[in-house]
């Protein structure tokens, strides 16, 4: 019996806040600036807050992790399907790895990789169906590749806030020079 999952009710609810609060702040910076009456004007700024979440639900819509009785395949927006048959990843093990800043759930058979999953959409019953399938007794992940100190300048923090800060004022400057 196929068991499909989709991203799950939560993710839905945290990446949609997100994506309508920072529409809504795009909207409401075009209208102290300019009177509604001016539509022409404030048109780059719709177009941007109706795309944005509906780019984030499609983005979400596409997520999907099929266990079925003899194969696991998984799919997202951005990557092609993949499948591992399950006679493949008999005794194979559930880690969580980080590459660069992402924390992926893989399936990990000796020293191969067998499949990434970004499983931070789906449900725990999904995560549950997948260890109870892949490992017996469905155990816990084992951690792989703890994430490394590093003195990269991409990777501190507040690198990342002037980013976004000045990825707003290169937006408010967009939207002011469509004026």
């Amino acid at each position: 019996m196929k068991r499909t999952y989709k991203a799950s009710l939560k993710s839905y609810i945290g990446f949609g806040m997100f994506a309508l609060f920072f529409s809504t702040f795009i909207l409401l910076l075009l209208f102290i600036e300019k009177p509604p009456h001016e539509l022409h004007h404030i048109m780059p700024g719709i177009v941007i807050s109706i795309g944005l979440p509906t780019f984030v639900f499609w983005w979400l819509s596409r997520f999907r992790l099929t266990i079925g009785p003899d194969s696991i395949s998984y799919s997202s927006a951005f990557s092609r399907e993949q499948s591992v048959d399950l006679a493949d990843i008999r005794g194979a093990k559930i880690v969580l790895i980080y590459e660069g800043r992402r924390l992926y759930l893989a399936i990990k058979k000796g020293d191969k990789i067998k499949m990434r999953i970004h499983h931070i959409v789906f449900s725990r019953e999904a995560y549950r169906d997948l260890s109870g399938v892949v490992t017996p007794g469905g155990a816990a992940p084992q951690r792989c590749g703890e994430p490394q100190k590093t003195t990269a300048f991409y990777q501190k923090r507040w690198v990342w806030y002037i980013l976004v800060g000045l990825f707003l004022l290169l937006c408010a400057g967009l939207l002011e020079w469509f004026y």
